[in-house]
């Protein structure tokens, strides 16, 4: 298994906050990642659409994936959101890419799509990566 599988497992055995919350790292590469929600009742607000906190949080471990596949543990510095749509249906689609690497802070871009690929929501997220490296 390589490392990209490995930190994949990592996110979707380990990580507790996103599979509580129903989220699924599908693909891990260099400085990129795919994951998704899975939309469930406890997803909604009181208006019958996904919570922005749940779109928050998937947007949040899409790009803290895509910055872990360079090998180190990192913590979110900044995170701005712009939400464009509802999110309805029973998936979202979080597509996140590293835009800019230094020794320590990483910024990335991420897409949330919903399952007709409306653009539900678009964001870059500030990393500062720690010392520990993954294994």
């Amino acid at each position: 298994m390589d490392f990209y599988s490995k930190a994949k497992d990592f996110i979707n055995n380990n990580v507790n906050f996103a599979t509580a919350n129903h989220i699924r790292v599908l693909e891990v590469g260099e400085g990129t990642c795919t994951a998704e929600l899975t939309v469930v009742q406890e997803s909604l607000n009181p208006m019958g659409n996904v919570h922005g906190g749940c779109l928050a949080t998937l947007a949040d471990v899409t790009c803290g994936a895509a910055v872990r596949s360079y090998g180190r543990k990192c913590v979110t510095l900044d995170c701005s959101l712009h939400y464009l749509a509802a999110g309805t249906g029973g998936r979202i689609r979080g597509e996140a890419r590293v835009v800019r690497k230094g020794g320590t802070i990483v910024v990335c871009d991420v897409t949330l799509l919903d399952e007709k690929g409306v653009k539900v929501l678009v964001g870059t997220l500030t990393f500062y990566l720690l010392g520990e490296t993954l294994s």
